[in-house]
């Protein structure tokens, strides 16, 4: 996802589809959150102690004999959804293996039982079907025992058991033939209207917006925004912060729009009193609208949105577990399960607590950048996005487990190398952009080197941030070709491409190039406003000079900072006074600027950028002829190279 130019990359909610366990004497509710793939799974009989069981032969069970095999089934796989988040080791994986496949062979003893009920059957069916989908990669398997059990649930009168086979049928469709999945939801849909009360409705609503963002991204982006006639729920509320996930990640979609719907939901978070039982909604919530609001123009918004997020970060803190500093109501594996109507069940996998504890620091140090004073604050939220990277680094396996390797920990460690890689691209900016170019050079480095394991869709992800940044650091170096060159690899499409534009204009100003940015700026939607007009005054800056008074040049270099800087703070506006100084037209006006600029530096205790500015300004002093002031200039220049001599000494050591 894009915030304000700024790439951020959130892992896609897992959704499962609703399911239910059910027997003739009572109800039992299991789930599999996190998937383990293997083709072949060792199926034998495992002793019971008193009631050993064997489950060869088709079976002709007592009711007795069936529910104690129901329940003994149910135990099994639900030890085996404890141990599968813990599996780290080949003697863990074979533990869960064991538990997984006993489970396995008592559904299907119940299924083949002649005295079994229809009922019965039908609900040992479905969740067989589901932990063959979620455990295994037996497609057949699970479409062959689906078909049976959608047979017995009909014959019976289970319309809300048919519907949420249904649901897992589209999702094993989705292995094989996507376009033929998105074919039998809408079918279902269509078929099922107004079952809300049923989660496996929701489930498919986001399965067809999932499948029709293959195709068609306005078709999908109006499947959006009909969710807004559906009833106020929690499920609602995880469809819209998805559907606002992927808008910012194709960078569609009104803004004003999404702050009103994030303010909906918030509003039927605090009526329906859900934010202390159901936490992750609200802080998903929270990051969504600390995303959007870095897409805008204006700081103040990031700055109540990332308060909004603090502020529940350290409610969550403030009330977790005193001993372990776990989250009330926050699940170890990061699952969230949603209790419907009859026996359905809405399940979404997010993120675990310390997943997005590091989000919420990675965030918190991007508003940071915006509306902070400074950079420093900002770039210590980040430093400390890493460190706690660094921390649950234990929890990855050392080596390589076999063929069945653990989807979740794969997931995970796949989630955070591309949050590392951002936060790395980031201190890279930030040190670039304080003139700090070994730190920022180190940073890259590590990001190039780490973003190499990155699965090819995370890499393209991060690719235009990291072409930013490489022009940025030939920009401040000047190496101008250089910038050029890693500028224009973005493209016109992506959320960067006006920043990119606004400082190739700067570097070389040519007809065709402002032509371009004229362009871009008229189809830029209202939104951009405060962007579109600042980007405006680099064409006048570059073309109107003449004509322009004095005032009139600050206040368009003013605003001309404001479009290239990116919104971030004074650092990267120090750069943009240098590249654009030359552009005024006296020597006195370019005097007059830098002086400005070498006031806020000091001010600022930016004693690098102060150096650098008061080393140019020196010229410009001399030319005026102004001795007295270049004399005053060259004794607070020599002090302050002093330090910054220092500071490189500092750095050189680290």
């Amino acid at each position: 996802m894009v915030g304000g130019g700024y790439t951020f990359v959130l892992p896609c909610l897992l959704v499962s589809t609703a399911h239910v366990w059910c027997s003739v004497s009572q109800g039992h509710c299991t789930s599999l959150s996190n998937s383990i793939h293997a083709k072949e799974l060792p199926l034998f009989s495992t002793s019971m102690g008193p009631h050993s069981l064997s489950f060869d032969r088709p079976s002709d069970l007592s009711p007795e004999c069936r529910d104690l095999i129901i329940y003994l089934a149910h135990e099994h796989l639900l030890q085996a959804s404890i141990v599968a988040p813990l599996v780290k080791t080949r003697e863990h994986l074979v533990q869960y293996r064991q538990m997984l496949a006993t489970g396995i062979q008592m559904l299907e003893t119940v299924i083949r039982d002649a005295n079994c009920p229809q009922s019965t059957q039908a609900y040992s069916a479905y969740i067989l079907a589901q932990v063959l989908f979620s455990e295994t990669e037996c497609l057949d398997r699970v479409v062959s025992v689906l078909g049976q059990g959608m047979i017995l649930a009909q014959r019976s009168g289970l319309s809300d058991l048919v519907l949420q086979m249904e649901c897992l049928n589209v999702r094993a469709l989705c292995k094989t033939s996507r376009n033929a999945a998105l074919l039998h939801c809408n079918k279902c849909l269509d078929k099922y209207q107004g079952m809300y009360d049923n989660y496996a409705y929701h489930t498919l609503q986001l399965l067809r917006f999932d499948l029709t963002l293959d195709n068609s991204l306005p078709q999908a982006f109006d499947i959006f925004k009909s969710w807004e006639t559906l009833p106020d729920s929690i499920p609602k509320s995880f469809l819209q912060l998805y559907g606002i996930s992927k808008a910012l990640d194709y960078n569609v979609g009104n803004y004003e729009e999404t702050l009103l719907t994030l303010d909906h939901m918030r509003a039927f978070e605090e009526a329906s009193e859900c934010t202390e039982t159901i936490p992750q909604v609200a802080m998903l919530r929270c990051m969504m609208t600390v995303l959007v609001a870095l897409r805008r123009d204006c700081d103040i918004p990031v700055k109540e949105a990332s308060k909004a997020l603090e502020t529940l970060l350290r409610s969550l803190n403030r009330k977790a577990s005193k001993r372990e500093m776990v989250w009330k109501n926050w699940n170890i594996d990061g699952t969230i399960k949603l209790a419907g109507a009859r026996g359905s069940t809405f399940n979404i996998q997010w993120v675990t607590q310390s997943q997005c504890t590091q989000y919420c620091y990675y965030l918190l140090g991007l508003a940071a950048l915006r509306h902070h004073t400074t950079l420093k604050y900002g770039r210590e939220l980040l430093k400390d996005c890493l460190k706690l990277l660094d921390r649950d680094q234990e929890d990855i396996p050392k080596e390589p487990l076999p063929r069945a390797s653990i989807s979740h920990i794969s997931d995970n460690t796949a989630q955070k190398l591309a949050l590392r890689c951002n936060v790395h691209l980031y201190i890279a900016l930030v040190n670039f952009s304080g003139l700090a170019y070994k730190k920022g050079h180190r940073s890259f480095e590590r990001f190039v080197t780490l973003s190499k394991g990155l699965p090819e869709e995370a890499s393209d992800d991060l690719y235009s941030m990291s072409c930013l940044v490489a022009a940025l650091s030939s920009q401040t170096s000047g190496k101008w070709k250089k910038a050029l060159k890693y500028y224009k690899r973005i493209e016109s499409d992506d959320p960067l491409y006006p920043a990119a534009l606004a400082n190739i204009c700067c570097i070389n100003p040519s007809t065709a190039n402002m032509d371009t940015l004229k362009q871009l700026i008229n189809e830029m939607s209202p939104e951009h406003h405060g962007l579109k007009h600042a980007m405006f005054e680099v064409i006048r800056l570059v073309h109107d000079t003449s004509n322009m008074s004095s005032l009139d040049r600050q206040e368009s270099m003013k605003k001309a900072q404001k479009a290239l800087h990116l919104g971030m703070t004074q650092q990267l506006s120090y750069a943009t006074t240098l590249a654009c100084v030359d552009m005024f037209g006296s020597t006195a006006e370019k005097n007059l600027e830098l002086g400005n600029a070498f006031r806020t530096a000091l001010s600022e205790s930016d004693c690098v950028w102060a150096y650098v500015i008061g080393e140019k300004k020196k010229g410009y002093l001399h030319q005026l002829g102004q001795e007295e002031k270049l004399e005053q200039l060259n004794t607070s220049v020599a002090n302050i190279g002093k330090h910054v001599h220092i500071l490189m000494g500092e750095e050189k050591s680290i």
